[in-house]
């Protein structure tokens, strides 16, 4: 059963109805690619004058409330995103969206998939983020094997393929898919990640970097207000997988010397019980936070001493944007995917090679005694990926919306539960 929430629009066009622009992903989880689609589709409904819609093979997730009431939530009901299909389907044969933007692989081959069966109805983009297929060591499944066949198939038919990195579209073409028309589109930071911070915690946090000492009067999470005011933070951020290299980091935390660091790790996953039990095997469980998934990461961020990225490997690491935007010095290793092209290579972070812990020990050392670059020049960074640009590049670029010409009565109104 597909259901819809309804939205207010602050306008209604006179002489014609306008077809919606419309994303599509698997759900409104807390992961980084849902975070950057909910954030397009905000920012799509503030600068297009056409509807939008955020379809989704299942509801629920963290990230629901963070979506505007202009954007139309689509639910497909839909446990799995391989699911989907059908229901998807029969959408684009409803509504006919004049756009289509889908991302992560499974579901950019369902939405290539209904868009066909559809009878191409409209332009679709998808948006390629992983840049590690053909750095895997391990023999992929059938079911993965299937996967890159039909991405080998299909991909090629899309109108434009969106890569964050010159990693992702390099590995794509390695695996034997070359896709027709491409675009070079970064992450978006939205604009209240940076306001988001207080003057008063960022005055503070620079007084007595990385202590929580520093945030004042500035309200906390209830798991860092339990931490001894002389504690230094060294933070990540990121689900809590294999991928992302935590038993790393952690291996590397518990090599430096000064107990008054402590090490948070934001974000929920399947390893949260194995990091636990090797930081109680490395002897540092006492000074290990793992507070799950944290709506505002930031905040977190610039009350840190040291923000690392551990990955093995990456696709657009939007938690390198976060610490950014906090002004926290940075180390993220030189892994496969966004991360380098983000730093800059080298200019506002410190880069070292992934999957050794004697280098990441080596290169947060240095860190912490002698940061790169200052507050001021990595939040100037983070401001090459403002969201109204990224957005107006996704919708101009990738997938050349066309803003009405009738003329518009601007007056305010509740959208209908559904559109005929």
């Amino acid at each position: 059963m597909i259901t819809t929430t309804s939205c207010v629009k602050e306008s209604i066009v006179t002489s014609q109805s306008i077809q919606p622009v419309t994303l599509f992903i698997p759900s409104l989880s807390g992961g980084g690619a849902e975070r950057v689609f909910v954030n397009l589709a905000n920012e799509f409904a503030r600068q297009s004058a056409a509807p939008v819609d955020l379809v989704v093979a299942r509801s629920g997730g963290p990230l629901v409330g963070a979506v505007s009431s202009d954007v139309r939530i689509v639910d497909l009901g839909k446990k799995r995103v391989a699911h989907a299909m059908l229901p998807l389907l029969g959408y684009l044969r409803r509504e006919r969206p004049q756009a289509l933007l889908s991302t992560m692989s499974e579901a950019n081959v369902i939405a290539l998939l209904a868009w066909q069966l559809a009878g191409r109805p409209c332009r679709i983009a998808i948006r390629e983020t992983c840049a590690k297929r053909s750095d895997e060591t391990v023999p992929p499944g059938i079911r993965q094997a299937a996967l890159r066949w039909m991405m080998t198939r299909l991909y090629p038919r899309a109108d434009t393929m969106v890569v964050i990195a010159d990693d992702v579209l390099a590995t794509l073409q390695r695996d034997g898919i070359h896709p027709g028309r491409c675009c070079h589109i970064g992450n978006p930071v939205t604009p209240h990640s940076a306001s988001a911070l207080t003057s008063s915690t960022r005055a503070s946090a620079s007084s007595t970097p990385g202590s929580i000492s520093a945030a004042g009067t500035t309200a906390m999470p209830s798991w860092l207000e339990l931490l001894p005011r002389e504690a230094q933070l060294i933070c990540s951020a990121g689900r809590l997988v294999e991928a992302k290299g935590f038993d790393l980091f952690l291996a590397a935390f518990a090599r430096l010397q000064d107990p008054r660091l402590h090490l948070a790790i934001l974000g929920d996953g399947p390893l949260h019980q194995t990091l636990l039990a090797q930081a109680r095997e490395l002897g540092v469980e006492e000074r290990v936070h793992l507070p799950g998934f944290v709506a505002q990461p930031q905040h977190v961020m610039a009350l840190s001493r040291l923000f690392v990225s551990s990955s093995r490997r990456e696709g657009f690491p939007n938690v390198l944007l976060d610490a950014l935007v906090a002004g926290v010095p940075i180390v993220a290793t030189h892994c496969p995917g966004a991360s380098a092209d983000i730093l800059e290579h080298g200019r506002h972070g410190v880069l070292v090679s992934p999957e050794s812990v004697e280098r990441l020990v080596t290169a947060m050392t240095r860190a912490l005694q002698a940061p790169v670059g200052t507050p001021e020049s990595r939040q100037a960074r983070a401001d090459d990926f403002n969201l109204s640009h990224i957005a107006r590049r996704y919708l101009h670029e990738a997938l050349e919306v066309v803003e009405p010409q009738p003329s518009v009565e601007a007056v305010s109104h509740f959208c209908p539960e559904e559109r005929a």
